[in-house]
């Protein structure tokens, strides 16, 4: 018994089976070469309704690529848009592969080394989802300094091209990425290590509506945020009325850390009751 995707019981049942984002993170970190995604797990993976909803993520990861994934997702379909998309796209010997590529730092992770890639996920013939990852990769081109001042010196800007294309890579993307960063063959692995995070969170997402009996997700992601909205609310709801304070630290650069200082007004005290 799953209970109805409206009740409780039948939203949290949905919510685990979609867990397999953390399957396709353990397959990604796993196969990849950068220490700071297998080790500090600088990466996530997302699975996204159709409209780009957020409805499952990794737990090991970065929660802000996770949010960051979203906000990708609607630039990436006005430039290749849903209805263009085929189921062939996204298989190689019907083993799904990543489709649109990215790393525009105004859109996607603030970072140019910082791979987002979307892959969509067909249930019948029909896009029901949007599976998404994000990497940190061993190396993008540009000045290897910490004084860039523009995007090109930092490295090479990748605008949503289809990486795979039913089922067989676009030679032309390739060739572009390898003769513009240093590391070709780790860069290559990577980008390979998250198409096999694509392929694991695409079966195991097309899984769902068949055991479930129903045709998509459309239904179950408004519940999901629902669920986190209530939540979230009731958080901020429990925090005590004043001014809170957080003082991240960061590396910085040549030995000089950098700590910011945040004063946090109290929702509550700002704009009446959340």
């Amino acid at each position: 018994m799953t209970g109805s995707v409206s009740g409780p019981v039948g939203v949290e049942v949905r919510r685990d089976r979609l867990a397999a984002t953390d399957a396709a993170a353990a397959t990604m970190r796993r196969t990849a070469f950068p220490t700071i995604t297998r080790e500090p797990n600088g990466c996530t993976v997302v699975l996204m309704d159709r409209a780009g909803r957020t409805m499952s993520g990794s737990r090991a990861g970065l929660p802000a690529f996770a949010a960051l994934m979203s906000s990708l997702t609607e630039p990436v379909l006005e430039r290749l848009p849903a209805h263009d998309l085929q189921d062939g796209d996204t298989g190689i010997a019907n083993d799904p592969w990543i489709v649109v590529i990215r790393n525009d730092p105004w859109i996607a992770t603030g970072h140019l080394s910082d791979i987002a890639m979307i892959s969509p996920v067909f249930h019948r013939g029909r896009l029901v989802a949007f599976a998404g990852t994000v990497a940190h990769s061993p190396d993008i081109g540009g000045t290897p300094s910490t004084n860039a001042t523009e995007l090109p010196c930092e490295g090479i800007l990748i605008p949503s091209p289809r990486l795979f294309l039913a089922g067989r890579v676009e030679q032309v993307v390739t060739d572009l990425l390898w003769v513009n960063v240093r590391r070709a063959d780790q860069v290559w692995a990577d980008l390979e290590a998250q198409a096999a995070a694509h392929a694991v969170c695409r079966r195991r997402a097309q899984e769902c509506p068949t055991d479930f009996r129903e045709p998509d997700f459309e239904a179950f992601a408004p519940q999901v945020h629902a669920v986190t909205d209530a939540a979230m609310r009731g958080g901020v709801r429990d925090l005590p009325d004043g001014v809170h304070r957080a003082a991240p630290d960061a590396d910085g650069a040549d030995d000089h850390p950098t700590r910011t200082i945040r004063r946090l007004p109290s929702m509550v005290a700002e704009g009446g009751p959340v």
